[in-house]
């Protein structure tokens, strides 16, 4: 079937699965040797938001996959759920519950993640950006690691009236 693929146009071409180098050979998710065992300085913070009306169990395949793919890693879970159940209330007020749940996740753990990463679904990407942009969550800012974002509304919709979906248009 592939060598057919070939024969049908005459510009020279090449199937994308026939590449032979990577893009890149890192993961998303990363990890050095020095963090492959427990680090007292803290653990890898992910944090999971759900998109609209979602819950916190919307992420857990992507959490489980983690866990998999890195068995080495000192990970910490957050998944968030402060906003499931009011997912269409406004992002002023959802962005408050996301940050003051990751704030008061850390403070429950007591130490600080080495690294924080992000992980969100639909609408829960914008909240997410809104949340790093906070001035609460700027000690934060340098720990950040990954931001990985899963069909997210990043340039906007056509008929929303928020300024802060609308943004990217």
């Amino acid at each position: 079937m592939r060598s057919n693929a070939y024969k049908t146009d005459d510009l020279p071409s090449k199937i994308t699965s026939d590449a032979q180098t990577l893009a890149s050979t890192l993961p998303y998710f990363h990890i050095s040797d020095e963090y492959r065992i427990f680090s007292p300085e803290g653990a890898h913070l992910i944090v999971c938001v759900h998109g609209l009306d979602g819950n916190s169990a919307d992420l857990r395949l992507v959490k489980t996959y983690l866990e998999l793919g890195l068995p080495g890693a000192n990970l910490e879970f957050l998944m968030s759920e402060r906003n499931q159940g009011d997912t269409f209330s406004d992002f002023d007020s959802m962005t408050d519950r996301l940050v003051n749940e990751i704030l008061c996740h850390i403070e429950m753990t007591g130490v600080l993640p080495k690294k924080i990463s992000f992980v969100g679904h639909s609408l829960g990407n914008i909240i997410i950006r809104a949340a790093i942009s906070r001035t609460r969550m700027k000690h934060l800012l340098p720990r950040l690691h990954t931001f990985l974002s899963l069909s997210g509304p990043h340039l906007g919709t056509l008929y929303n009236t928020s300024g802060l979906v609308n943004m990217g248009e």
